[in-house]
């Protein structure tokens, strides 16, 4: 059972409402959005809040939308909103982001999600943990047009997804000509298949980035390149 709270450097993650806990590959992402100094970010998904927060301490004049169809999971991040830092700068929104995209009063410089990853897979009995590991209510299509909707022409939009549901979304983004210009392959160890991609897209073509991580070393340790990434949000870092 995951813990009730996870602690940061700067805020803390209560958990124990949320549907869906704090996992490495959202800190990962959180961490590893490059974007420069954008105006107002939309975190799609935002489940107990920890990527929205993670944007607030390094993006210091952002304003922040956290959008969460989960009651229980979108008050979880109220509460860990509320006890950040940085509440003033982040409103978190209970809705599904078809409904939000589609009466949004702004658009985005920079978008991220952490989506569903089971689209094509089992589901549980747990209704509510099929609505965050599976795409009962958004499917890849609904996601790329909400991307396309709430995206201003200059804007990012960062995500992670097992390869297969990648490269999906990949080719529907490029629907809407919203392309891939910065690709991260992560991998859980050396000689271990590819395990996720996170991937930086833009309207605006690009000379394309492309980077390694590897979550553990040979020993099973953290390796270098994953304490690099995270800490400035670690405390183990």
């Amino acid at each position: 059972m995951a813990n009730s709270f996870f602690e940061f450097k700067e805020f803390t993650i209560f958990q124990d409402k949320a549907a869906f806990k704090v996992t490495t590959d959202a800190c990962i992402l959180g961490a590893y959005v490059n974007s420069l100094n954008p105006g107002f970010i939309c975190d799609i998904g935002t489940g107990t809040g920890v990527i929205a927060l993670m944007l607030a301490q390094r993006f210091t004049d952002a304003k922040i939308d956290a959008v969460e169809i989960d009651n229980l999971s979108a008050k979880q991040a109220q509460e860990n909103v509320d006890s950040s830092p940085w509440t003033s700068r982040i409103s978190v929104i209970n809705e599904n982001i078809q409904d939000f995209s589609d009466n949004a009063k702004r658009k985005y410089s920079l978008l991220v999600c952490n989506p569903p990853y089971y689209e094509d897979f089992l589901k549980s009995k747990d209704q509510r943990n099929n609505l965050t590991k599976h795409n009962i209510k958004i499917s890849i299509k609904d996601l790329a047009r909400s991307i396309n909707d709430l995206l201003i022409d200059h804007g990012q939009f960062y995500t992670i997804l097992p390869p297969f549901s990648f490269n999906k979304l990949q080719s529907e983004l490029e629907i809407y000509d919203i392309r891939i210009f910065d690709k991260l392959d992560i991998y859980s160890k050396l000689e271990k298949p590819l395990y996720r991609n996170i991937g930086g897209f833009s309207r605006e073509p690009t000379v394309m980035i492309k980077n390694t991580i590897y979550i553990s070393d040979e020993n099973g340790d953290y390796s270098e390149g994953l304490k690099k990434l995270l800490k400035d949000y670690y405390l183990a870092f």
